[in-house]
C-alpha cells in the first residue's frame, strides 16, 4: 500500500507540474500578413474560414450572417482586429488545448461561446468558436487589441511566412491614363492569383497582376497564394480609388473638395471635407446641450480663389448630389432646391458674396452624383475672384449638398496673349503647365509671364 501510494502522489507531481505555455496575439502592431483596411471606401473583409497562425495557436474568420472579419487601422494610426456583429471567430491549439484567454479592447464582452465570459475563458479545448451575439439588447464591432492565451501540448507551424506585400497600400488613378500596378514582393514559391472585389472599377489579369481601369469608385485588388510544403498561404492587397479624367487645360480643379475653405457658423460646421463624397453641407446635428439631432437654421459657403486674370471666358462644372431635403416628413419639390442652394461669388479681398446662379436639380433626391449645367463665369474674367457653394437652411428644411469634380476651364484673351507670346518667344519665357520650359511650343496652353495663354 504505500509503495501505491508513493507512485500516486508521484503522479500527481507530475501532472501538477506540467509546463503550460503562454503567447500574447497582439493585434495593434501584427497584422499577421492580412490585409489592413481603413477607410470608409475600404470594404474589405477577411474571406470566409481564411486563417492566421502565431505559433500553435490559429484564428479562422466565420462570417455567418453578418458582414465578417477584418483587421482595421483608423485614421489617427489605431490598429485592431474586428469582429462585426453576427460574425465570429475560432481560436484553436494545433495538437493541444487552450486552457485560458483574456481579451483587451472594445465590446469583447459582446462575444459569445461556451466558457467565454466578458473577455475571459477558463476551461481546456481544442478550439472555442466565439461569435458577437452582441448583449443586453446591444450591438456593435467587437474590437480586440490583443489575446493572452494560456495552452498546454500544441505544435507550430514552422513553415516560413509567404511574406507577400504590395509597395504602395493605396493608391489613385485616373481613367484615360496609363496606370502602374504597386510592386508586389514575395518570399513564397507557391504561384499568386490576383484579383478585384469590384470589377465595374477595376479589373486584373489574374495571372500578372495588370489593372485595367473601368470606373469611377473603389476597388481592392488582392493577390494570393495558396500554403506549400515550405510556406503558409499568404496574401496581400492594395485600395484602388479611380477617379474621373482629367480636364484638359483647366484653370482650377480640385476631386475632393482640396483647395477649398468655409465659412461656417459660430455654432457647427455646416461645410466638412469627406474623403469619400467631397464637400459636404449638412445643418442637421445635434448642438451641445440638445437630446438628438435636428434641423437648424444656418447659411454657410464653402470657396476657393481663381485667377481668372487674362481670360476672356471661363465656365465651372461639378457634380454633386442632393438629399434629405424634407419638410416634416415629406421630401420637398426638387425644383425648390433654388432655395437652398446658391452658387456665388466676390472679388479677391471682398466680403460680400453675390448670386450668380442656381445649381441644377435633380430628377429626384438621392445620393447618386450627377453633373450640374456648366456654369458661365465671363463676368467673373480679368480679375481674381472667390467663387462658392452657399447653404442654406431653416428649422423645417435642413437637407445634405455634396460637391466634388470641380473644375473651370477658360479661354485667354487673345489681344493680350498674342503679344505676350511674342516677347516670351524671344526671350524664350514660355513653360508648359507642369512649369517645365518649352523650347517649341505646340498648340495648347502654356505659362507666360506667369499667365495662362493658348498657343
Amino acid at each position: 500500500m504505500k509503495k501505491f501510494l508513493l507512485s500516486a502522489f508521484a503522479a500527481l507531481a507530475c501532472v501538477a507540474t506540467a509546463s503550460a505555455d503562454e503567447i500574447v496575439l497582439d493585434f495593434t502592431t501584427n497584422n499577421y500578413g492580412e490585409t489592413v483596411a481603413g477607410s470608409a471606401n475600404d470594404k474589405y473583409y477577411m474571406e470566409d474560414g481564411a486563417s492566421f497562425s502565431d505559433g500553435a495557436i490559429t484564428i479562422t474568420a466565420n462570417k455567418l450572417e453578418g458582414s465578417g472579419v477584418r483587421f482595421w487601422k483608423t485614421d489617427a494610426g489605431v490598429q485592431t482586429f474586428r469582429v462585426n456583429n453576427k460574425s465570429g471567430i475560432t481560436i484553436s491549439c494545433n495538437g493541444g488545448v487552450i486552457t485560458a484567454m483574456k481579451f483587451t479592447g472594445n465590446s469583447f464582452g459582446y462575444l459569445q461561446g461556451e466558457g467565454y465570459d466578458d473577455g475571459t475563458f477558463e476551461g481546456s479545448a481544442e478550439s472555442i468558436a466565439l461569435v458577437n451575439k452582441g448583449r443586453d439588447g446591444k450591438t456593435g464591432t467587437v474590437q480586440i487589441k490583443t489575446i493572452t492565451i494560456t495552452y498546454e501540448g500544441g505544435a507550430a507551424d514552422n513553415r516560413e511566412n509567404a511574406g507577400l506585400a504590395f509597395s504602395e497600400e493605396s493608391v489613385i488613378a485616373y481613367l484615360g491614363e496609363e496606370f502602374t500596378a504597386p510592386t508586389l514582393s514575395k518570399a513564397t514559391t507557391a504561384v499568386v492569383t490576383y484579383s478585384s472585389d469590384k470589377e465595374t472599377v477595376a479589373t486584373v489579369d489574374a495571372a500578372t497582376g495588370a489593372v485595367t481601369l473601368v470606373g469611377e469608385g473603389t476597388a481592392r485588388i488582392t493577390a494570393k497564394a495558396e500554403a506549400n510544403d515550405d510556406f503558409r498561404a499568404g496574401s496581400a492587397s492594395y485600395l484602388l480609388t479611380v477617379r474621373p479624367a482629367k480636364v484638359a487645360g483647366a484653370i482650377f480643379t480640385s476631386e475632393m473638395g482640396e483647395n477649398f475653405s468655409f465659412e461656417n457658423p459660430a455654432e457647427f460646421n455646416v461645410w466638412q471635407l469627406d474623403s469619400k463624397y467631397g464637400l459636404k453641407a449638412s445643418a442637421y446635428v445635434k448642438l451641445e446641450g440638445d437630446d438628438a439631432a435636428t434641423q437648424h437654421a444656418a447659411e454657410a459657403v464653402a470657396f476657393a480663389s481663381v485667377d481668372l486674370t487674362g481670360y476672356k471666358s471661363a465656365t465651372l462644372t461639378f457634380s454633386q448630389a442632393l438629399n434629405q431635403y424634407k419638410n416634416g416628413n415629406d421630401l420637398i419639390d426638387v425644383d425648390a432646391i433654388v432655395d437652398y442652394c446658391k452658387l456665388v461669388v466676390r472679388e479677391a479681398g471682398a466680403a460680400e458674396w453675390t448670386e450668380i446662379g442656381e445649381p441644377t436639380a435633380p430628377e429626384a433626391f438621392s445620393w447618386n452624383f450627377y453633373n450640374n449645367a456648366p456654369v458661365d463665369l465671363t463676368a467673373q474674367c480679368g480679375k481674381k475672384v472667390d467663387f462658392g457653394f452657399k447653404y442654406i437652411s431653416t428649422e423645417n428644411v435642413a437637407g445634405t449638398w455634396e460637391i466634388k469634380n470641380i473644375n473651370i476651364v477658360g479661354e485667354v484673351d487673345d489681344e493680350d496673349s498674342i503679344s505676350e507670346i511674342n516677347a516670351a518667344a524671344a526671350n524664350g519665357a514660355i513653360y508648359d503647365l507642369q512649369g517645365r520650359r518649352v523650347a517649341a511650343p505646340v498648340r495648347g496652353l502654356y505659362i507666360v509671364g506667369g499667365k495662362v495663354v493658348r498657343f
